[in-house]
């Protein structure tokens, strides 16, 4: 009875858009019944048929990870065996369902859960700022509001905050002001960002009153099916952090989660590690339960730290990670202070994967701030790594590395054997995921020419 109301759920959820707002939307339920009508193969992945299924299985590569994941927590997914052009939306639904509880997610596109329109409205916020103090977040939310509106480049710790922002925006879009913003900010976009223009048609139809109030309708719906559906994300989050609400709720807001699972690291450390995307770049989110214990375990007091001691925070949580994948340290005796490669691990095909990882205090997303652009380009772009013929970069400045090695990398470079890994440590629990800036940059981001390989978030709360 309990997956039956599930499944009825999922189905109902693309006809709040369509029927409300005319809208052409999808649910899980419906694409995989569009998969079943145009005789597009199903699965049902166990860990029996594990690695045959995703074998034949032709999905992006981040949500065949989370699928795995999944399957080696123990539960089950049944999906398509590829993505589906329905109307103008191109995606992938899928439920991983847990056959012990019968608990289920009903996913889309890789984490969206519930129903999704193919028709695009302007970007929701991104997240987090930094906490200030009570007053000075109430008016700095109104103000941000007020000012950008949905155009805002953030998001709030505290639900009040985050109520206000979104109160204010859309208070001002009911009037002339809050509409010539989002004309403004959308018609700058297109002209210099190479934004859509189809956002600014969108904010000249905002001039319409009902437009604003539909938009809200819609702003409301989306939140609320962007979280049901991940009570288990939520029950997992609560084992190893008492703000499971707010970090469940960044993730969604910050991009799509795909899937979770608690995992013990290398030392013993209790995580919960979130697969999630934004935009088509994926990256993890690790939650680690006791911040304080780990940099107390490292020799260092979690209430006083220097620039150089937090460096080595990140040195040493991102290789915690990096063998917690089984990856060996080929390079891990970096300088945190120097301007060389900080980790240089190799995976079990023979890949190099080159880190660059920061400590970073505050709540923020992962972004381009946290990667330099010196004269060779910005970190972790090839130029920068490799130098702009090849020769030189920060491989040649890196002490420790022998001559034989550093011309073992620029070998596996020039054989497609080298890959990047962007880590961020943070010293709270905030959900943080990535800025929108990081995606659509013209090398790092999506589809750049450097495009970063991973991008890993750990979050180790500290009590200072």
């Amino acid at each position: 009875m309990k997956n039956f109301l599930s499944v009825a759920a999922s189905g109902l959820e693309h006809a709040v858009f369509e029927k409300t707002l005319g809208w052409p939307s999808n649910s899980t339920m419906s694409i995989l019944r569009f998969a079943a009508l145009h005789e597009v193969p199903i699965y049902v992945v166990k860990s029996a048929n594990l690695n045959t299924a995703l074998a034949e299985i032709d999905l992006p590569a981040n949500i065949e990870t989370s699928m795995r994941n999944a399957v080696n927590s123990g539960r089950i997914v049944i999906t398509p065996k590829e993505q589906l052009l329905i109307g103008e939306w191109n995606g992938i639904g899928y439920i991983v369902l847990d056959p012990v509880t019968g608990a289920a997610g009903y996913l889309i596109n890789g984490g969206n859960a519930g129903g999704k329109q193919a028709f695009e409205p302007m970007d929701l916020q991104e997240t987090n700022t930094t906490w200030l103090d009570d007053v000075a977040n109430i008016g700095d939310a109104i103000v941000d509001g007020a000012l950008y509106g949905e155009h805002s480049d953030r998001a709030w710790d505290d639900p009040l905050l985050q109520g206000l922002n979104d109160g204010t925006t859309f208070v001002s879009d009911l009037f002339f002001v809050g509409d010539l913003r989002n004309l403004s900010i959308t018609g700058y976009n297109a002209i210099f960002e190479d934004g859509e223009w189809s956002d600014v048609a969108l904010a000249g139809i905002g001039f319409v009153p009902l437009y604003d109030m539909g938009k809200a309708g819609y702003k409301v719906a989306d939140g609320y099916f962007d979280t049901v559906g991940l009570t288990s994300v939520k029950s997992g989050l609560d084992q190893v952090s008492s703000r499971s609400d707010q970090l469940l709720a960044n993730l969604s807001k910050n991009g799509s989660v795909e899937s979770f699972g608690l995992q013990t690291l290398d030392g013993g450390w209790k995580s919960g590690v979130t697969q999630a995307s934004r935009n088509g770049m994926g990256y993890t989110n690790i939650t680690l339960q006791d911040g304080d214990a780990y940099v107390r375990s490292l020799g260092l007091d979690p209430g006083n730290l220097s620039n150089a001691n937090k460096g080595l925070i990140g040195e040493k949580a991102s290789q915690m990670y990096a063998k917690s994948q089984n990856l060996s340290c080929y390079f891990c005796d970096g300088d945190p202070s120097a301007n060389g490669i900080d980790n240089i691990y190799k995976d079990s095909n023979g890949n190099f994967i080159i880190e660059e990882s920061k400590f970073v205090s505050g709540s923020g997303n992962a972004g381009l701030s946290g990667l330099s652009s010196p004269a060779d380009g910005r970190q972790l772009t090839e130029n920068y790594l490799f130098g702009r013929n090849k020769d030189g970069g920060a491989l040649s400045r890196t002490s420790g590395l022998s001559p034989s090695q550093k011309d073992e990398i620029r070998n596996a470079l020039n054989n497609g054997k080298v890959k990047t890994r962007y880590t961020v440590v943070k010293d709270r629990h905030a959900g943080a995921g990535v800025t929108q800036g990081l995606t659509k940059h013209p090398d790092l981001g999506v589809g750049g020419s450097s495009q970063i390989g991973e991008i890993v978030i750990i979050e180790l709360p500290l009590k200072n």
